[in-house]
């Protein structure tokens, strides 16, 4: 998981950096709308893979229940 956040990172420093070349109000709403949609999945991605491992090992659903 440690990659894909880095590879996030560095999709958002990517838009930021188009908005600060060419400035103006709708560029940044729409990098932030695409920054916070990419975080959003990301974190969905997350979650799922945090239910499959308590679906598959019930050694570590015994721990959180």
């Amino acid at each position: 998981m440690s990659t894909t956040w880095i590879f996030l990172g560095f999709l958002a420093g990517r838009e930021f950096g188009i908005v600060i070349t060419d400035y103006t109000y709708i560029k940044l709403i729409s990098a932030l709308k695409t920054i916070g949609w990419d975080a959003l999945m990301a974190f969905i991605g997350f979650a799922v893979s945090i239910i499959a491992l308590l679906i598959q090992n019930p050694t570590y659903f015994k721990e959180f229940t």
